[in-house]
């Protein structure tokens, strides 16, 4: 594993972190998961125990933070994140890098080429995240996220929230 792991990281050298993370999330069976693992304990700022990378899974930034007890689901979509520890996340649920993370106010230049803003986002302890949700703003402690909903600003801790844009439904 040692050796594989050498040889990713000399392939991130030449093709970038992002186009490895696309090429190690095609790796399927529990060898993909051990080596995604391996992989993103070098590569991550700080990478916890028991967590796991399904099939599918793509980073767009290695300067990130994941806790203890993180399950990403498959075809998760990861920008600049942090993650605390204890967090359920279902598949095809994408991490933005905030909200304005693309310009569009001149319109003598392609909104292609304006800048944007990234920001990091936090998911804190104690979350569980539904199907097919957007996250473009921090997730405080012990919150639940339902399938679909669309988060774009921070709600209290222990909140239930679902629609788009989401919305407290209730309290833990």
């Amino acid at each position: 594993m040692i050796i594989l792991v050498f040889l990713l990281k000399i392939y991130e050298r030449f093709f970038g972190f992002y186009s490895t993370s696309l090429f190690l999330s095609k790796i399927s069976n529990p060898l993909g998961y051990k080596i995604r693992y391996s992989f993103y304990k070098k590569s991550f700022l700080e990478l916890g125990t028991n967590t796991s990378f399904p099939f599918g899974v793509i980073f767009t930034n290695k300067n990130i933070r994941v806790g203890n007890n993180v399950r990403f689901g498959p075809f998760n979509n990861v920008a600049n994140v942090n993650f605390g520890n204890n967090i359920v996340i279902a598949q095809n649920v994408s991490f933005l890098s905030g909200s304005n993370q693309h310009g569009y106010n001149r319109l003598d230049i392609p909104m292609i080429d304006q800048p944007g803003n990234l920001e990091i986002i936090n998911i804190n302890d104690d979350v569980w995240i539904g199907t097919n949700a957007v996250i473009t703003e921090s997730i405080n402690k012990g919150s639940i996220i339902g399938s679909l909903a669309m988060v774009n600003k921070k709600f209290p801790e222990y909140s239930i929230l679902g629609g788009v844009p989401a919305k407290i439904i209730k309290k833990r």
